[in-house]
């Protein structure tokens, strides 16, 4: 049984973190103008460029980006210093159910429609994909996306709104990190498309756009694949 290591914190290195925070908050007020409608339509254009996958414009910058960027990179220094040592938990295999298999085969249906649950869901995906390949096997993948999560691979600003910004980050994010892995195909149903209404064009590179997902699990049901459904 291993013992229970001590938490510890550099406290010198701590306190000019909090400084930095309070520093880099008070001149975000006083030089950007937080909560005013202009900093408010500024933070939108930002946001809509950066879905869309489009350059900022010169409206768009902040002529204190300089400063605000380097406070923060001190602050993240002094917290990451900060941060409590502790050992690396270790993660058990799943070697008994995996006897005989060479290739995991899932296909995700994927329907939910919070920004912030799916956010969530992507993370145990991710990890269900390193899972296998940690384990010596090979994955095949199938992110479907239906009803109201096809939104979310979208590259069209009209489609979300200013409030889902960062799960939405977050959600194209780790959906462009699983398309570059070997294996894995991203699809979105035509269906749920109309209702939004989307066109194939609006679509993140590397997602699929078809006619029916409830087909594709048809399909790739008779070819092995496991459905999970994320809700």
């Amino acid at each position: 049984m291993n013992p229970i290591r001590s938490r510890r914190y550099s406290l010198p290195l701590f306190v000019p973190g909090v400084l930095v925070m309070g520093i880099s908050k008070n001149l975000s007020r006083r030089l950007v103008g937080h909560g005013c409608p202009a900093a408010q339509s500024r933070k939108r254009l930002m946001w809509r460029e950066r879905v869309a996958g489009l350059p900022r414009s010169a409206s768009s910058k902040n002529p204190m980006d300089g400063v605000f960027r380097g406070s923060l990179i001190l602050l993240a220094a002094c917290l990451l210093l900060a941060s409590p040592v502790s050992a690396e938990r270790h993660k058990p295999d799943n070697a008994y159910a995996l006897q005989g298999l060479e290739v995991g085969r899932l296909f995700w249906d994927i329907s939910a429609s919070d920004p912030a649950r799916l956010a969530g869901r992507f993370s145990v995906i991710l990890e269900t994909y390193q899972d296998f390949r940690r384990q010596g096997r090979e994955v095949e993948m199938v992110l479907a996306f239906r009803g109201g999560a096809v939104r979310f691979v979208s590259t069209n600003p009209d489609h979300h709104s200013f409030e889902e910004a960062q799960q939405l980050e977050i959600i194209q994010s780790r959906l462009r990190a699983l398309l570059d892995m070997p294996g894995v195909r991203a699809e979105a149903c035509e269906i749920a498309m109309r209702r939004v209404p989307m066109d194939g064009k609006d679509l993140m590179k590397g997602v699929h756009h078809v006619g029916n997902t409830f087909v594709s699990i048809a399909g790739y049901s008779h070819r092995g694949f496991v459905v999970i459904p994320v809700p």
